[in-house]
């Protein structure tokens, strides 16, 4: 640090106190100069007095133990000066100074660490209360956008990312707030068609209901309101159809003097369609039933030419079950076209048999040929007619009340009178179903023989037409 030329330079006179004091403010390291084993001088101001006091420096470690020289020095370390013979440099560290140096470098480290900490807490603590504040901010605005608030606004500046979410939720709210305003707009517009379309409908619904009243008035017409007068045959029948509207039906009326038609229809399906079906099927049978020499077969076939042609292109058919009644010889012409047999009791043998013929369905197949079966009725039989709405009657497990226990019922209610063996076999399947309604449209028609015809008399001697067969649940005695 000194060097040879200062180190001569100071020889006998000292190092300058401002020297020693720049060095000591530095570095703490004190200087010391000593001559022949002597301290001459010192940098930390030991006085040329006591250079007579003798240290032994060992030559060969450069170090000496100066513990005779009351200085606190943690160690001694000596240089032989250049040039200069018994002339050495040594360096000698003091630990006070050292101690006071740590002092305080410990207390400006205390000083800056509790500094630190202040500012850090200050500034955690300001970070903190802007971060609750635009948390706060931000939930209180997602507390009015859930109370449907959209005109609310979260205010906070900034360009942080709490501040960037409540830029966010504003223009959720604006984007809301207008669609909120467009869709009242559109709902009063959409309420206001829709009563318009309200009122059309009800109003729409009125006249269709006026209509399938007046439709099935006219259903009601073609089902003959006729009663015996207790000459030579007993009739009596019921339809209920399982709707306003059914698609079966039956019919008698007169061919001849001698002669009647008796006919029952059941079209697939219900409603409007099937009931405009039956009033086509009724004029058809009519109609070609007037024509002479035609047997049951021919005419069946000409009513199937005719369906065909109206409903052949549709899914739509009907089952028909078609007789020609000969009141003069008790002559009974059937043919079955696709429809359930007619059930026949025979009073002297107490015998039931059930009718039948083979025959297709009617209004599906052009030119198809229709057996024909005949049978002689005798004073006390009955003919019993009746659509797939009975038999097919279901109870709760499921299982079909079916032909074997209407002809059960037949046989043991054959002496009762006609309109109470009807009502007895509506009531029948009502208690089998468990009374839960009707699943299909029913039509029942029976027939009874009770004379023939004498030589001079004619159907309307033996027939009144009026108001016996029911029609839904009304009878007229």
């Amino acid at each position: 640090v000194i060097g040879v030329s200062v180190v001569g330079e100071k020889i006998g006179k000292g190092i300058s106190p401002a020297f020693a004091h720049r060095i000591r403010e530095i570095s703490g390291v004190e200087i010391l100069i000593v001559a022949e084993n002597n301290l001459i001088s010192a940098s930390f101001g030991i006085p040329l007095e006591t250079g007579d006091k003798n240290i032994s420096f060992p030559i060969t470690t450069n170090e000496a133990n100066i513990n005779e020289i009351n200085y606190d020095i943690t160690f001694f370390q000596v240089w032989d000066a250049p040039h200069i013979k018994n002339f050495r440099v040594g360096i000698a560290i003091d630990n006070s100074k050292i101690r006071q140096s740590l002092k305080d470098t410990l207390i400006r480290m205390f000083i800056i660490f509790i500094a630190s900490g202040l500012v850090s807490y200050i500034l955690s603590r300001k970070i903190s209360s802007n971060i609750a504040k635009s948390t706060n901010a931000i939930m209180e605005g997602a507390k009015h956008i859930g109370d449907k608030n959209f005109n609310y606004e979260i205010k906070l500046t900034g360009k942080d990312e709490l501040a960037q979410l409540a830029n966010t939720f504003n223009s959720m709210t604006s984007e809301i707030r207008q669609y909120s305003e467009n869709l009242e707009d559109l709902v009063s517009k959409r309420t206001r068609q829709l009563n318009r379309a309200n009122e059309e409908l009800a109003y729409a619904n009125n006249q269709m209901k006026k209509d399938l009243e007046m439709a099935k008035q006219i259903q009601q017409t073609i089902i003959p309101k006729i009663y015996p007068e207790n000459q030579n045959i007993n009739m009596d029948g019921i339809y209920l159809p399982m709707e306003d509207l059914g698609g079966d039906y039956y019919d008698i009326f007169k061919i001849t003097e001698t002669k009647l038609g008796i006919v029952i229809v059941d079209v697939s399906g219900h409603g409007v369609s099937s009931a405009l079906i039956t009033t086509m099927a009724k004029m058809s049978f009519q109609s070609h039933s007037y024509k002479e020499n035609l047997d049951a077969g021919q005419i069946v076939k000409l009513v199937n030419r005719d369906m065909v042609t109206i409903i052949g292109n549709i899914s739509d058919y009907l089952t028909a079950y078609y007789a020609i009644l000969d009141l003069e010889n008790g002559e009974f012409q059937f043919v079955n076209a696709g429809h359930l047999p007619a059930i026949h009791y025979h009073q002297n043998s107490n015998k039931i048999t059930q009718l039948d013929s083979k025959g297709f369905y009617i209004g599906i197949v052009e030119d198809v040929p229709f057996e024909k079966g005949s049978i002689h009725l005798e004073i006390g039989d009955r003919i019993l007619l009746y659509t797939d709405g009975i038999t097919e009657t279901r109870n709760s497990d499921g299982i079909l009340y079916g032909e074997e226990r209407l002809i059960e019922y037949v046989e043991k209610n054959s002496s009762i009178n006609l309109a109470h063996f009807i009502e007895g076999i509506i009531e029948e399947i009502d208690k089998f179903s468990g009374y839960k309604g009707a699943q299909d449209d029913r039509a029942i028609l029976c027939i009874e023989m009770v004379k023939n015809l004498g030589k001079d008399e004619t159907i309307e001697d033996a027939v009144k037409v009026a108001g016996g067969i029911q029609i839904g649940k009304e009878t007229n005695q």
